[in-house]
């Protein structure tokens, strides 16, 4: 094929996948033609060309199983079972009538593909829009009085509870349609709002009330009667007021049992759960805001989480950049529930929601699939992706020329076979996310994910991250964010680590009583709760402490006019919400879910350059662009330069060792690299490899990234 014809990031070939690999697509029935004999399955494989592993069937209406009356007979489905809100059409095709006769044949020719089949479903009401729902002769379960969101956690006008039913209604859908499983997506698991205002119902509170012994003040027993929007609020004031722990708690229990009936109840049918779990979200949040232990539901028995990474799709006016928050949820994830329970969405495009970005964004969703793929968790010298694959949303519309550039992207993000990983890694700790919640709740401490976000704003973006228990044989630099929250087995593995380690602390932190001595140490200052960062570095791995640290001292004091707040805690301004407009305050950054009490500038630019100088001193190439590199079996470097900016940036990459070769594995840029050969009068003289033949000298070479997007190469070192 001549050069006009293909470019690096396209593959007429299809997909082979590794064992540990899964693509998962999202689909609305609008991906399917219901007019075919294999009801279009032969001709989304032929636009594919690669065969995915299971399908989320995005059937929308919770009715599809509230509703379910076995297959005895034939029933034509609603609009809004047919596509997601009742949408008219996508890319390929208008909105086609299908029966609960059409959706089991479907079913049955994905399963003959070996394609498992999962229904999706979401937790909302469409006030009998398209059909007399279940939900509007139940709206005990409905939040909010006449709103469209459940509460599935909530109890029905008999006593029992509503998780009891869909259970059961579950069991038979799922066993009727021959169905792998089950998703459940947004507004059901999890369900809509926050722990903070999401249910204040007498119902809620109440069960919330048994659970945990507590005695109900005189003025709140009165009102619990009714759900008046004055009670509801006295209820909230209590509960978040002065019992927050425990509520995030009840709710957290509340899940876990939920989850434990629903997956023990689909084991007998082999079958499997998977939920959304998490809202834009990282652990911490999700327990905070949405009232989910994640690793609580996965030893419950939930199969999967299909985190939802969208910073492309859910960019617009006024809103944050959510690339840095979204991106750095995949490690720490990946870390607490395990990599194989772990699926990473990509937003490629949606007609309900009207967004295409793989056709209007590209190089964007480029960046965001190398960057979700690109995170390791490291277990000892060995490595895998922190996500075990993606969940493709949506991919009902998406075209057979998209398809072949997903393909051109899945090649190398999916095909790492990784033998090193340059970077730091941080420490993932379930006992610390544990006890991390009051901790936040009185100083609204930083958490892991918070850390993450800010140092990868400035540049700094991680490998992966690890546990304590397989830290032997990992060298990488080692964040330990809230070192003083670990356990002691976790204390004792951070002090044997062979690499340099650098970690966080609160000032006044008791040294004195630590197996670990760290041999440099940095206070914030003139911040309300402030921290402070450590760092142990063996001398193997650095030239000099003095040149590591240099300077470092005087950051704290670089200017920050940020206010920070003043006030009561307790009630302190908390968005809940990524995507709000509105002007947050100095003291809440633009993207925050949560409120953070104030770090200073200086502080987080101190760290992020301890991080830098280790990376400059110790890994065999570096990049004055965000970056990450990881090696391969084969001896060969996977180079990918992150460009952040809007407008094209020139990156230049530095070697430790002569360049052997350098390949283009991204379409842009389209030149080879731009060696540097010398200095001459007009500045750095560059040539292409095939001017500039191998030699000790061919070190350094540059060229440019797109416009929020990434450029990845193949770098053959020598000598190393």
């Amino acid at each position: 094929m001549s050069m006009e014809q293909k470019t690096h990031n396209q593959s007429t070939e299809a997909h082979v996948w590794c064992e540990e690999d899964k693509l998962y697509l999202w689909m609305q029935l609008l991906g399917f033609d219901v007019t075919q004999p294999d009801y279009g399955v032969g001709e989304l494989l032929k636009r594919m060309q690669m065969q995915p592993h299971a399908v989320m069937l995005y059937v929308f209406s919770p009715d599809i199983i509230h509703l379910h009356e076995g297959m005895e007979r034939e029933v034509v489905f609603p609009a809004d079972y047919c596509a997601s809100y009742g949408c008219a059409r996508n890319h390929l095709r208008y909105r086609q009538a299908w029966t609960n006769y059409d959706l089991r044949g479907l079913v049955r020719v994905l399963r003959e593909h070996n394609i498992d089949a999962y229904l999706s479903i979401m937790g909302r009401s469409m006030q009998d829009f398209y059909h007399k729902e279940w939900l509007s002769e139940h709206k005990e379960i409905l939040m909010y009085g006449e709103n469209l969101f459940m509460n599935v956690l909530r109890r029905l006008n008999d006593g029992s509870y509503y998780e009891d039913f869909f259970v059961e209604k579950c069991y038979q859908a799922v066993r009727d349609y021959g169905l792998k499983g089950v998703h459940l997506a947004d507004c059901f698991c999890p369900v809509e709002g926050s722990c903070y205002s999401r249910d204040y119902s007498a119902d809620f509170v109440d069960q919330f009330v048994q659970h945990t012994g507590l005695k109900v003040p005189a003025e709140i027993a009165t009102g619990f009667d009714t759900d008046a929007p004055e009670q509801l609020e006295a209820r909230r004031r209590w509960i978040w007021g002065e019992h927050r722990e425990l509520w995030i708690r009840f709710s957290a229990w509340r899940w876990q049992g939920f989850m434990e009936k629903l997956c023990g109840s689909l084991a007998r049918l082999d079958a499997k759960v998977s939920i959304l779990g998490a809202y834009l979200t990282d652990p911490f949040e999700t327990l905070y805001i949405t009232g989910i232990d994640l690793a609580a539901l996965i030893a419950a028995g939930v199969d999967s989480v299909t985190l939802n990474v969208l910073p492309d799709s859910v960019r617009g006016p006024g809103l944050a950049n959510l690339l840095h928050k979204l991106v750095n949820m995949l490690p720490l994830m990946g870390a607490q529930i395990g990599s194989e329970h772990l699926l990473s969405m990509i937003g490629v495009k949606d007609s309900t929601e009207e967004f295409d970005v793989l056709a209007h964004r590209p190089a964007s969703l480029e960046r965001t699939t190398y960057m979700a793929l690109g995170y390791q968790l490291a277990q000892g010298q060995a490595f895998q992706r922190a996500a075990s694959g993606l969940l493709v949303c949506l991919a009902d519309g998406v075209t057979a020329d998209q398809w072949e550039t997903l393909r051109g992207w899945f090649k190398e993000t999916y095909s790492h076979d990784v033998t090193e990983v340059s970077g730091p890694f941080v420490l993932w700790s379930q006992y610390a996310q544990d006890r991390l919640l009051p901790e936040y709740i009185a100083t609204r401490r930083w958490s892991p994910h918070k850390y993450l976000t800010e140092l990868s704003r400035r540049g700094l973006i991680f490998g992966g991250a690890t546990r304590a228990e397989t830290l032997n044989g990992l060298r990488n630099p080692l964040f330990v964010p809230n070192y003083d929250l670990l356990s002691a087995t976790e204390k004792a593995a951070v002090q044997a680590y062979a690499g340099p380690v650098i970690g966080t602390v609160p000032v006044g932190f008791d040294w004195t009583t630590e197996v670990l001595q760290p041999q440099f140490r940095l206070a914030d200052r003139d911040v309300r709760y402030p921290q402070e960062m450590f760092a142990v570095i063996p001398d193997a791995t650095a030239e000099s402490l003095a040149e590591l640290t240099a300077e470092l001292a005087a950051y704290p004091e670089r200017p920050d006019t940020r206010e920070e707040y003043a006030g009561d805690l307790v009630w302190a301004q908390e968005s809940l919400s990524p995507f709000s407009s509105v002007e947050k305050g100095d003291f809440l950054d633009p993207g925050d879910t949560l409120y953070f009490s104030k770090i200073s500038l200086g502080f987080l630019e101190a760290l992020t350059e301890l991080f830098m100088r280790l990376r400059r001193q110790t890994e065999p190439l570096t990049v004055n662009l965000p970056y990450t590199l990881v090696r391969r079996s084969d001896g060969t470097y996977l180079l990918c330069i992150y460009n952040t900016c809007e407008y094209y940036s020139k990156f230049h990459v530095q070697a430790r060792y002569p360049i052997r070769r350098v390949t283009n594995v991204t379409d842009f840029p389209l030149l080879p690299a731009k060696f540097f050969v010398g200095k001459g009068d007009q500045g750095f003289v560059a040539r292409y490899e095939e001017d500039f033949p191998f030699s000790d000298q061919r070190r350094e070479f540059y060229n440019k990234v797109a416009p929020d997007g990434v450029a990845a190469f193949i770098v053959e070192l020598d000598g190393v």
